[in-house]
């Protein structure tokens, strides 16, 4: 889904349509949607195939996950990060 062209300045460029999706998630989650080293996040980004998965405000009560990609596959990341932030939530007690 890309359109290709070359402006008068001779720079090439791509246009690309593709999806967007943020996903609040608690902060106490963050460290287990990154993983170690990363290993979690990009395991999600490379099983789903999305373009991006960054964590936003990652240490503020308003943490989000920002998901980029084509329509499925930002479907099935986000779905697999809140199954990642579910199991975390049942896993850690809240007072």
């Amino acid at each position: 889904m890309f359109n290709h062209s070359i402006i008068p300045s001779g720079v090439p460029l791509k246009q690309c349509i593709c999806y967007e999706a943020e996903l609040r998630v608690h902060p106490d989650h963050v460290g287990f949607i990154i993983g170690n080293k990363g290993a979690t996040i990009n395991d999600v980004k490379t099983r789903t195939k999305v373009d991006e998965i960054s964590i936003i405000d990652r240490y503020t009560d308003d943490a989000r996950v920002y998901i980029r990609g084509k329509f499925y596959n930002v479907e099935n990341a986000y779905e697999a990060i809140r199954e990642i932030a579910h199991k975390v939530n049942l896993m850690t007690p809240r007072a």
